[in-house]
C-alpha cells in the first residue's frame, strides 16, 4: 500500500495568481469604501446646516437629546424652545443641538 502511495506522481499545482495582482482589487474597494463614507458624511452636515438656516419661529423640532418644543426665539447660536404650552415653560439650547423639524400631519394642504 505505501509503495503504491509513493509510486504516484505528486498532485499538480496550478499556478497563482501574484500577491500583489490580488492586492489590488482588495485597495481599490477600501478606496472606495472610504470616499462613499465621507461623501455621505458631508451630505447629512450639508443638510443640517440647510435645516437650522431655515429654521422659523413657530416651527415644531426635536433636539438631539429628544426634546420636543416649538421654537420662540432665534439667536446667533441659541435658540430659546417653548416646551410646555400649560407653564409656558421656556428652554435655551444650542442652534446645532436641533436635530430636525416636525412636521405637522394635520396642516390643511394647499388645493391646487
Amino acid at each position: 500500500m505505501l509503495v503504491s502511495l509513493l509510486a504516484q506522481d505528486p498532485p499538480k499545482t496550478e499556478p497563482t495568481a501574484p500577491v500583489g495582482a490580488m492586492a489590488v482589487p482588495l485597495i481599490i474597494m477600501v478606496v472606495m469604501l472610504v470616499v462613499m463614507s465621507s461623501m455621505s458624511g458631508r451630505r447629512q452636515k450639508k443638510e443640517q446646516q440647510k435645516l437650522l438656516e431655515n429654521l422659523k419661529i413657530h416651527d415644531k423640532v426635536v433636539t438631539h437629546s429628544g426634546i420636543l418644543g416649538s421654537v420662540a426665539n432665534i439667536a446667533d447660536t441659541e435658540v430659546t424652545l417653548k416646551v410646555d404650552e400649560t407653564t409656558n415653560s421656556r428652554m435655551r439650547v444650542l442652534k446645532s443641538s436641533i436635530a430636525s423639524v416636525i412636521k405637522i400631519a394635520d396642516e390643511p394642504k394647499e388645493v391646487k
